[in-house]
Order: C-alpha cells, then structure tokens, then sequence
C-alpha cells in the first residue's frame, strides 16, 4: 500500500500508472487483491495530481474510475466486490478499524478523503482542508496506524498539494532527509524505468 508513488509519473495517463503500479507491486507483494488495490491507489493519486475530485461528486467519480480499473487485476469477482466496497462504500463505519489487510486500509484512507472533501465544501471559507486533524483521526483509530496514516497522507496531500500541507510539518522536513528519500526515489523509478 506505499505504492501511492506510482500515481506520479506520467499521472496524467492512467494505463500506464495501472502498468506502474503492478510492477512495483510484484517485487513485493503478489497476491492479486494486494496489486488491485495499489492499483486503485495508483489510479486515485493519479487523478487527484490531475484536479479530478474538487468536489465530491469528482471524489466519487474518481473512485469509480479507479475501482473499475484495479477490478481488472482481481482473482476473482469476490475480491472485485471487496475491492469496490473498500473504494465506494460511503456508509460511515463499514469497515472495522482493528481489521487488517490491505482492503481494510484503502478503505479508511478514502474514508478520510471522502470527509476532508465533504467538509471543504461544507466550509464557508473555502480553505484547504484540515491535514493533520484528518491524519491524526485515522492514526488514533489503532489497527495499521502507520500504514494507515501514510496512506491517508498521500491521498489528502495528492488532493491539496503543497499549499494544502501544514508549514510546521514543512518546516520540520531536514534537507539532508528530503534529499536522501529524493535519491532513493529516483533510484527506485531508474530501476523500474519509470
């Protein structure tokens, strides 16, 4: 579920991000419920980088366009509907927050998307969302905190950018960090010829 980098590169074409995405997913993980749904997450970060859900009716269409093409890379139908559960289910409270697995995890994240959304519209100064109450609420929810909070990050950061990104977690980012996770990175996409 880290693989949310793979939404990056050439964001703007989602086949070739669903391509991406399955690769890297192999080298650690090949179950096909787990490349489906970094797949999914591929798919989603793609489409947010592209001003695809400024509203949540585009959240929600995004999420169908990314469920509909990670269905592609299920085993079966029952992983396909596991799959668009853990994407479209809007029912607050469907997933238990203790459960593990990769479903379970997608499903939280795009959970906090989903609200961070409805509250930016709801808002009457159109702000950027609130990042870091979003991010702790899913930490604070136990189960894959870490896991889970990382995800909830990527989304909500591919959503509201750097201006959306709280500057006292910025200003917290020590060069020699950022320029150390760059060289992995690109190392990384070097080798998977992204």
């Amino acid at each position: 579920m880290v693989h949310s980098l793979t939404g990056i590169p050439r964001f703007h074409d989602l086949s070739e991000v669903a391509g991406n995405a399955q690769r890297v997913c192999l080298t650690t993980h090949a179950a096909p419920v787990c490349v489906a749904a970094c797949v999914a997450l591929a798919a989603l970060v793609a489409q947010l980088l592209q001003g695809a859900a400024h509203s949540a009716d585009q959240l929600e269409e995004a999420l169908r366009t990314a469920a509909s093409l990670a269905g592609e890379f299920t085993a079966g139908e029952e992983e396909r509907k596991a799959l668009e559960q853990s994407l479209l289910d809007t029912e607050s409270g469907s997933v238990d927050p203790s459960e593990g697995g990769v479903l379970a995890t997608l499903s939280v994240a795009v959970a906090a998307l989903r609200l961070g959304c409805r509250r930016e519209e709801r808002s009457s100064a159109a702000g950027p969302l609130d990042w870091r109450r979003l991010v702790t609420l899913v930490t604070l929810q136990g189960g894959r905190a870490s896991v889970r909070g990382t995800l909830c990050g990527a989304l909500l950061g591919a959503r509201s950018s750097l201006a959306g990104l709280p500057a006292t977690l910025l200003a917290q980012l020590r060069p020699g960090h950022t320029e150390y996770l760059s060289g992995k990175l690109n190392s990384l996409l070097d080798l998977m010829a992204l």
